[in-house]
């Protein structure tokens, strides 16, 4: 839960086929033992140099604090998609503005049980010093190029954030390439 994240949040509840089903509070969705499917929505930034955004979660948050992570998102809202989550947590955490247009879709599954997700990146040229911290969550950001972070996640494991699945990473690594 971030630092401004009530538990009295109405979250989206999926079936499993991810349609919205239900909308009932993050506290009740959260839950365990886990009893309903919710979604969650992250991007990846890239820049032009092929390097991924990286962002240290503030101590405030409530889940893996002042932890670096590869990717900003969050919890699908009452109300919202999966696109609209993915547009609204970049711009609250970071102050980057992304649209539809610009998001290019990574991947989709199940992370867990009880989880659908969404991944998308986007392509973004912007120096990290006009990045805009705005909600509370991220304390500081840093570009990293994917072997920067894979030996930095090797080295120091538990300044990160769960790891990247494997099928993301080589589904980023090929953007990139694609791209370069």
């Amino acid at each position: 839960m971030g630092s401004n994240t009530s538990p009295d949040e109405i979250l989206s509840v999926f079936d499993q086929q991810r349609n919205i089903i239900n909308e009932l509070p993050r506290s009740v969705v959260r839950a365990e033992p886990k009893m309903h499917w919710h979604g969650v929505a992250d991007i990846f930034v890239v820049d032009d140099q092929g390097r991924i955004l990286c962002s240290k979660r503030s101590e405030r948050m409530q889940n893996n604090p002042n932890k670096w992570q590869v990717r900003f998102g969050g919890h699908v809202k009452a109300g919202q998609s999966f696109l609209q989550t993915t547009i609204n947590e970049l711009a609250e955490e970071a102050g980057l503005h992304a649209t539809q247009e610009t998001l290019i879709p990574l991947e989709s599954g199940s992370k867990a049980k009880y989880l659908v997700h969404y991944s998308y990146f986007v392509y973004h040229i912007l120096p990290t010093d006009q990045i805009q911290l705005n909600d509370g969550e991220v304390a500081e950001t840093r570009w990293m190029t994917v072997p920067e972070y894979l030996k930095s996640h090797a080295q120091e494991p538990d300044i990160w954030c769960k790891n990247l699945h494997s099928q993301t990473l080589q589904a980023l690594m090929a953007h990139i390439a694609q791209r370069g």
